[in-house]
């Protein structure tokens, strides 16, 4: 309810056509208040969205019977309509009114008579039939969106200038590169940044990805019945079908990995006995009945996959060259499961799942089953693993076996150096919780289990009847009817929780009660983990808690609060009939 009640203050909220920003100043403890208002309250707002980080927003409203589009109290030109939602006309895709990633560019679309313009920070672009899928670039200095006119066909804007093209543009993870998809005289090819790459018979949307860096750039692209990867230009080997969504770079931009199939004819869609290969930078590898994905390790130097051997059928839709789904899933009798590490297969299990690395990429874990088993289908779609009577579950942990348990939950924990493991088990209808190595006691059930980012310290929820409390280095806290996500610091010198304690909430921090109010939200922990900020409120007042100090008072707290990496707090509130920002400062020491 609390949420819902904040959704329908700030739709309240937003309204400020050229409103004098009014700055005010005070001190708080060890802070430095600051207030700056953005607008009145208006009669009208549809589709108010707020950046994911800084605290800017926008919204639609109506003034002498046109649309404006009002972004951090700035009312844009005024035009004929918008659309709700997603997509403008024929066009689905991203919300019509979006921010950068750091609030610092804004863009939408809207209507002018019978045509469409997108507008990107308050300069409108030219006019189209319809326009859609507006997106910023990472950095946010970057802008693209796609159009169509019935004269000139569908094309791309990137940064105001018109590519014919297929498909939106993609930009690279630092914003320095944009591709996107041609077709033409029944050939496609990729344009990356203005450089046209080799023809092919079609170019699979969706398929391009790129290296963290940005350098490197990979697609699926279709030659005849057969399917390739192109790599920064050049293609790999040719193959009945690519897995899609398996296409991956590692960490470092240094390999890239993709599952392919082999041994069908390329033209039905279904398929008995085809085997699949994982391709490691053009290498295939042996071949296996399936393998849904590949994973690699955090630093990029190594890989790991689940592999089902032992014969499997596989009814396949959609495109036969560039696989979406398995329609349906028969298992056979003497069916395995193998985790290849590195090259290496594991020992073989009836089923594995959960592959993980450490956060520093030295070992990997999952859970193994051994014993009976089933499996379900959702729609034909989906599958889900059903354990029979008698079966055994148990973590691997750097391809040794840990003792054997009726159940264990996914994940395997592994602290971030990767000295540490935990798990939670299930036996005889209770749960516990082992920790390197070391059993703990049993409650009716445990979740959320996690290691501090330095590794020392291990916690996780744990229910007994009907109260939950936090378990932190196997220390039982204290009882509360709810608990809300355990989050430590970046330090990992503290640990919070919210709780409810009958129709009060408060927030729990190192085993420490705070205040109770109506309503707490989650806890923020600033980047040096040194202080903490969150939401709270006691009847019609709301504030910001600071390092366990509430903050100044005010009708609602609309966003944040937000901590910025010098340690200053930020959120968006409502006073006085108005939306401000507010900035908390730190003071500088003595």
């Amino acid at each position: 309810m609390r949420r819902l009640a904040v959704a329908l203050m700030c739709v309240l909220t937003a309204l400020g056509t050229g409103v004098p920003r009014i700055a005010r100043s005070a001190d708080t403890g060890s802070y430095k208040t600051e207030e700056v208002k953005l607008g009145d309250l208006p009669k009208v707002v549809e589709s108010l969205t707020f950046s994911e980080l800084g605290c800017h927003y926008a919204y639609f409203t109506k003034q002498h019977g046109k649309w404006v589009a009002v972004v951090d109290g700035q009312a844009g030109p005024g035009y004929d309509g918008f659309v709700l939602g997603v997509g403008v006309q024929n066009l689905p895709g991203t919300p019509t009114l979006i921010f950068s990633r750091d609030g610092k560019h804004a863009a939408y679309s809207q209507r002018k008579g019978k045509k469409w313009l997108v507008v990107v920070d308050g300069q409108p672009g030219p006019e189209y039939d319809a326009v859609g899928f507006l997106t910023f670039s990472p950095d946010g200095e970057r802008m693209a969106y796609y159009a169509n006119d019935e004269v000139r066909g569908g094309m791309v804007v990137v940064d105001g200038q018109e590519h014919a093209s297929e498909t939106n543009a993609q930009f690279s993870p630092d914003g320095k590169y944009a591709t996107y998809n041609v077709k033409t005289g029944g050939k496609g090819y990729t344009v990356l940044d203005g450089q046209t790459g080799p023809e092919y018979d079609g170019i699979v949307q969706g398929s391009c990805i790129f290296s963290r860096d940005g350098r490197r750039v990979a697609y699926a692209a279709t030659k005849g019945d057969k399917s390739v990867v192109v790599v920064d230009g050049h293609p790999g080997p040719e193959y009945d079908a690519i897995w899609r969504g398996s296409l991956v770079f590692s960490p470092d931009g240094g390999h890239v990995a993709y599952v392919a199939w082999q041994g069908g004819d390329g033209q039905s869609t279904v398929v008995l006995g085809e085997k699949s290969v994982v391709v490691v930078d053009g290498q295939p590898g042996p071949e296996y009945d399936f393998v849904p994905n590949l994973q690699f390790s955090p630093d990029g130097k190594r890989m790991a996959f689940v592999a089902h051997k032992g014969g499997r059928t596989f009814l396949l839709a959609g495109q036969p060259t560039y696989l979406t789904y398995l329609a349906d899933y028969l298992k056979t009798k003497d069916e395995k499961s193998v985790v290849v590490v590195d090259g290496r297969p594991g020992p073989e299990y009836d089923y594995v799942s959960g592959v993980q690395f450490s956060a520093d990429g030295s070992r990997v874990a999952y859970v193994a089953h051994k014993g009976e088993k089933s499996l379900a289908f959702a729609d034909g779609k989906q599958m889900a693993y059903v354990p029979q009577k008698g079966e055994k579950c148990l973590a691997v942990v750097d391809g040794q076996p840990e003792p054997e348990y009726e159940g264990i939950q996914e994940p395997v924990i592994l602290s971030p150096d990767g000295k540490r493991v935990a798990y939670a088990v299930q036996r005889s209808g209770k749960s516990a919780v082992v920790v390197d190595g070391q059993m703990g006691p049993e409650y009716d059930y445990v979740m959320d289990l996690q290691f501090s980012p330095d590794g020392k310290h291990s916690a996780y929820q744990a229910q007994k009847g009907k109260k939950w409390f936090a378990v932190v280095d196997g220390q039982a806290g204290q009882e509360y009817d709810s608990l809300y996500p355990l989050r430590f610091s970046p330090d990992g010198k503290h640990v919070a929780y919210r709780a409810k304690k009958g129709k009060k909430w408060l927030v729990v921090m190192d085993g420490q009660p705070g205040s109770e109010y109506n309503w707490t939200g989650d806890v923020q922990f600033s980047p040096d983990g040194k202080h903490s900020a969150y939401q709270a409120g006691k009847y019609k007042e709301w504030f910001v808690v600071i390092d366990g100090q509430s903050g100044p008072q005010y009708d609602d707290v609309s966003k944040g609060p937000a901590f910025g990496l010098d340690g200053s707090i930020e959120y968006m509130v409502i006073k006085e009939k108005a939306l401000f920002r507010v900035k908390h400062v730190p003071s500088p020491g003595p």
